[in-house]
């Protein structure tokens, strides 16, 4: 009777963890702007640069971003300008339409003293674009935003906090997510190796 009953036990355990998996199954956020900075695998003099791990191209594409995003959606890519062709492959790649250009940061250096004189193989480039794509419709809330942002350079990679106050303007209501990033906001979710992460990609 005692292994009957423990047997009984063991099934009715089995069937309300079914039960639980069944009526609260996972639920993925979704989000109406992602902000997003990958590492493209850039090369100086055919050597990978050393500050933080790159990802190929095809990886960066792969990623599950799509799921991740609300039926109405802003995307923006920041990319460098080698990379410009494969920047809207991945746009295209995480289901967006290439909309325009976001923001052009143009570089000042890191004293704010001078023009910040970055690499380059033919002309030195001092700025970096941000690409906008849309899913769905997404009405801008203002439209005094400039795409053009001059700020001093900090930490590699890290972007001028410029374009996080211009994002929320943009798109006040919107749940927002920052991918790779390096620091967290408060207000954002974010995902990256040195953060801690909301999601899983």
């Amino acid at each position: 009777m005692d292994d009957y009953i423990d047997e009984l036990r063991r099934e009715i355990q089995t069937l309300k963890a079914i039960n639980r998996e069944l009526i609260a199954p996972s639920i993925v956020p979704k989000y109406g702007v992602i902000l997003a900075d990958p590492p493209w695998p850039f090369k100086s003099n055919g050597r990978e640069q050393k500050e933080y791990p790159t990802l190929p191209i095809a990886e960066i594409k792969g990623l599950s971003v799509p799921r991740y995003c609300e039926e109405n959606c802003a995307l923006f890519l920041w990319v460098t300008w080698p990379f410009l062709r494969e920047g809207l492959d991945v746009l295209e790649a995480w289901g967006f339409r290439y909309a325009t250009q976001a923001f052009t940061w143009a570089k000042r250096s890191r004293q704010n003293k001078a023009w910040h004189f970055g690499q380059g193989y033919y002309t030195r480039s001092n700025s970096e674009i941000c690409l906008l794509g849309i899913k769905g419709k997404m009405t801008p809330v203002d439209h005094a935003i400039r795409s053009l942002i001059v700020a001093p350079i900090g930490k590699h990679s890290v972007k001028p906090r410029e374009v996080y106050e211009n994002i929320e303007k943009l798109f006040p209501a919107a749940k927002k997510l920052e991918l790779f990033s390096r620091r967290r906001r408060d207000g954002w979710h974010s995902w990256g190796n040195e953060v801690a992460s909301e999601i899983r990609l």
